[in-house]
């Protein structure tokens, strides 16, 4: 594949986090060439997206090898509580949902930032700035929307599902509508026994790299020894797979039962509400000149 087949870019209009890092410009060709021959790419240990797209390796060095998602099993539990008709919010309260993916032997898995003390340590930004990705959801579909002089018609699940997601992560008092807080949704993973990452120092990543190759990740490793650049990543590839295995394992509600809500409607719900929710994350956390690299 040539670097002309592939997006690569800078999130412009929809960047914003900080500006870029200093020295961009001299990376950025050999970077993206290296992204798209696939230098830095692993086979991905199941098809199941599982951990978060942050851009540092664990404390101790290792980097697991599973798809890749804004917020882990965060984004996950995002994804389930955006479709509508909703799941029951016993099913889609964070203690049930990690335990449903525990029970079904699927890779639980968060991450606590090093760099704060308890009891800040709550999970990764994602976690913690859940109403910020909400909002920013909606906003981007406009902005796309105006770009393109897209018809409204055409986006139109994308922006129900936009406005889903801000509806669910939108804060009271400090709990969500499913009465939690980003404290009492780490908890919920330690609960089901799940893995939580601690990563050590900063973000400072050169850009974002989102890949739709089936069945290969990005390594944190190979990325950092050969060329000393971390970047985010997602694995969108996984999204679908991932959303069919949760619209099979989480138990319908009465109202999706009464509406006839099938598997195919949950499963096009979820991989855009895990879509979308990672493109905000990364809108979050970059600026508009970071490096933007997709990889069909």
């Amino acid at each position: 594949m040539k670097p002309s087949d592939a997006v690569i870019t800078t999130f412009g209009h929809c960047g914003r986090g900080v500006g870029a890092p200093s020295g961009m410009d001299d990376l950025i060709e050999d970077l993206a060439q290296a992204l798209v021959d696939g230098e830095c790419d692993e086979p991905a240990d199941g098809t199941f997206a599982a951990t978060c797209m942050d851009d540092r390796l664990r404390t101790d060095g290792t980097d697991p090898l599973l798809p890749n998602i804004a917020g882990g099993c965060f984004g996950l539990l995002l994804a389930a509580r955006a479709v509508y008709p909703a799941y029951s919010a016993e099913t889609c309260s964070a203690r049930r949902f990690m335990q449903i993916l525990k029970d079904d032997e699927l890779p639980v898995f968060a991450h606590i930032d090093q760099q704060f003390n308890e009891p800040a340590a709550t999970g990764c930004a994602f976690n913690d700035r859940m109403p910020d990705i909400g909002t920013t959801a909606p906003q981007i579909i406009d902005d796309v929307m105006t770009l393109f002089n897209a018809d409204s018609q055409a986006w139109a699940l994308a922006r129900d599902v936009a406005d889903r997601i801000r509806l669910v992560t939108s804060v009271c008092d400090g709990k969500d509508l499913f009465g939690e807080d980003a404290s009492s949704r780490l908890e919920a993973v330690r609960g089901a026994e799940g893995t939580i990452e601690v990563l050590s120092g900063s973000h400072c990543p050169l850009g974002a790299d989102i890949s739709f190759r089936s069945g290969q990740t990005l390594s944190r490793t190979l990325l950092d020894v050969d060329h000393a650049v971390k970047l985010f990543h997602l694995d969108a590839w996984s999204f679908t797979p991932t959303a069919t295995q949760l619209a099979w394992l989480l138990p319908r509600s009465a109202e999706q039962e009464r509406a006839g809500t099938t598997d195919a409607d949950l499963i096009q719900q979820m991989t855009m509400a895990m879509l979308l929710t990672g493109f905000s994350a990364l809108s979050v956390l970059c600026g508009p000149d970071t490096l933007l690299v997709i990889r069909p």
